[in-house]
């Protein structure tokens, strides 16, 4: 398993790069959904929130519709908060069974992948959420570019850092990437 770079900056899909939510939003009359879309956007991974997603689905997102895909995808980021991948990949591969263009879930599996040690499926999986529009185009570029750097792909890598760069110049983690870069 690859060591994490910086735990906010890859496991929260919520936080990056200025706390913006990306967890997917849903409408108001479901307080259990709402409450755990709340949790992800704020990062709080604790039991009481993960119990609050669990009951949402059981009770409020029981259909296959869009508070069903939201909610598993918004439980997945509290699950790789807590570095439960194997329950974040679970809650991701749902969501993508109800809506393959769930742009989210992607991105959430390629992190995942990385932080595996599976380049490959990481660089695929965020190819996918870049095309399909993902709300952190940042953190996208830069679990690619960390993917195509493992597999030995080092322009490559440098591009997709400096795109993320571009993206988020606030956001630390781009530039600390870049910094171990030397051009000639």
């Amino acid at each position: 398993m690859k060591a994490l770079f910086s735990l906010t900056a890859v496991v929260a899909l919520t936080a990056i790069p200025t706390g913006t939510a990306s967890a997917i939003p849903v409408s108001i009359g479901n307080p259990l959904v709402n409450a755990c879309y709340e949790a992800a956007v704020v990062e709080r991974a604790d039991g009481l929130s993960l119990s609050q997603c669990n009951q949402a689905l059981r009770r409020e997102a029981t259909t296959s519709g869009d508070a069903r895909v939201a909610t598993l995808v918004n439980r997945g980021i509290l699950r790789m908060l807590r570095d439960d991948s194997a329950g974040a990949l679970r809650d991701f591969n749902e969501a993508l069974a109800l809506d393959p263009q769930q742009p989210e879930a992607w991105l959430g599996k390629a992190v995942e992948s990385w932080k595996a040690g599976s380049d490959r499926d990481a660089l695929t999986f965020a190819n996918r959420a870049i095309k399909l529009g993902t709300d952190k185009p940042e953190l996208a570029y830069l679990t690619r570019g960390l993917a195509n750097e493992g597999l030995g792909n080092v322009n490559a890598a440098y591009a997709d850092l400096k795109r993320a760069h571009a993206l988020a110049p606030q956001w630390a983690e781009p530039s600390a990437q870049l910094a171990r870069y030397r051009v000639v």
